[in-house]
Parts: C-alpha cells; structure tokens; sequence
C-alpha cells in the first residue's frame, strides 16, 4: 500500500513500481504504470526510461510494433542515456532483418526454381541482434562457386551492409512509401526509395504481409533493382526493373529462425 500511495504522488517511486512489474514479468501492469507515468509527468527526468521501458514491453511481448514505435521515438526525441538503444529499436521495429545466430535462409533463381542457382545463407555472427555476419555460398547444382559473406549493422537511423563495393545503408528508418535516400557503391551513386510500405508477398517459401519494396538504382543505368523485405523474415525476394517491366530474380525458398 505504501508503495502505490507513494506510486501516486512521486515519480521516481512510480517509475520504480513500472520496473518491478517488469521484473516480475507483469508486462500489462508494467505496461500501465509507464504510460500513466508518461502522461502525469511528461517532462520528468525518467521520460526517456519510462518510453522506452513501454516500447520494448509492447514490441517483445506483444510484437505490437504500432504500440511500441511512438514511444520509442518519444524516447528518442527525450535524449539522454536512453535515446541511442531507443533509436537502434526503432530500425528493428517491426525488424525487416533479423539477425539472430543460428538464422538461415534459402534463395534460388526465380526462373528454374533453384536449378539453375541456389544462395544458401546463415549467421555465423551475432551481437544482440543489431549487428550479425552473414555468410554462405552460392551453388549452380551441387557445385559451390562463390561464397558470400556480409557485414550488417543496425545504426544511426538504418540498416548497414558491408559488401565489396563499400558499406550502404539498404534500409533507412522511417519505413514508409516515399521514403529515399543516396549512397555510394564502388564510386557510383545509388538512389534507394521505399517504393511501397505494406504489400503481400508469396514466394517459395511462404506468404508474408507488411512487406516493403525498396526500389535501388545506380546512376547512370537504364535498369534498377527491386528488393522486398518482410516483418520477422528478411529479404525474401529481388527483381529487376525497367520502364514498363519487372521481371523476377531470385526468391527465398526455406527459412529458420531461431527464437
């Protein structure tokens, strides 16, 4: 009782009672405290904690990323100890690449199905799921011909990959339709936009919703690239565009991962 009285009236002990209902694993009790703590004190110095406390109990339990994103941007926007991990959550929310260890994926050539070419990826490195190695090979057959192997990083407002021609960001927060941005690869630039923000995609290895098509194109060519990536699942399919057409590439086949 004295706790709650003392809830009622003192920040500090309200922010303190959000974090023992977390502890407990009482994510709507916890849920509450934070967000009345957040409208009776929206200036406090807790704020960017107590946002971000809510966001991640509505992104990790509830997977409720329309929930969780406006109270992780408050957090961000509060500064202080809280807003970097704030911002690195929302690049990750909803997460359009994850990275847990062990995670595999399967590509293969659109047109034959994975006869022709087979991409068979895992990651072998992983740090909390902001940045991971991805490596594996790709195969025409049984016969390896080419490894593969990519840096990516979850940092300062987007997701980084490390490739031979340098590092780009292929996704830039916020995810929504119209959103562009520039980078360069191997001495040329490339323009990125969102071209769509909500699609269903199917491929070989399933039916996904919420997907973005991200639209990339290196200056000075007549062609651009497609990609999509799906809440949960990563990249799950490329094209290739020009003006009047879109012809398919390659799909994901078969998934794992990991909890």
């Amino acid at each position: 009782m004295m706790l709650a009285a003392a809830a009622c009236s003192d920040p500090g002990a309200a922010l303190e009672r959000g974090r023992t209902f977390e502890l407990e694993g009482q994510a709507a009790a916890a849920i509450e405290t934070y967000e009345k703590y957040l409208d009776r004190w929206p200036d406090a110095p807790g704020e960017g904690e107590a946002a971000f406390r809510a966001a991640r109990l509505y992104d990790r339990e509830r997977q409720d990323c329309g929930n969780a994103v406006p109270l992780y941007e408050r957090s961000a926007r509060a500064g202080g100890p809280w807003a970097e991990q704030a911002r690195n959550a929302l690049v990750g929310c909803p997460d359009f690449f994850p990275l847990p260890a062990g995670a595999k994926w399967v590509f293969v050539d659109s047109a034959s199905g994975g006869e022709n070419m087979r991409l068979e990826l895992a990651v072998r490195e992983s740090s909390g799921g902001l940045s991971g190695v991805i490596a594996g090979a790709f195969f025409a057959g049984e016969e390896r011909f080419r490894d593969y192997r990519r840096e990516v990083v979850k940092e300062d407002w987007g997701i980084w990959e490390e490739r031979e021609t340098g590092r780009s960001p292929i996704l830039r927060y916020p995810f929504r339709k119209g959103r562009s941005w520039e980078a360069t690869e191997g001495g040329k630039g490339v323009r990125y936009e969102i071209v769509e923000d909500s699609l269903t995609v199917e491929v070989k290895a399933g039916r996904f919703e919420g997907c973005l098509k991200v639209k990339s194109r290196t200056a000075g060519y007549g062609s651009w690239v497609f990609d999509y990536y799906c809440p949960r699942v990563g990249r799950v399919k490329t094209t290739v565009g020009a003006p009047g057409v879109e012809n398919p590439n390659t799909e994901l086949s078969a998934y794992t991962l990991p909890k």
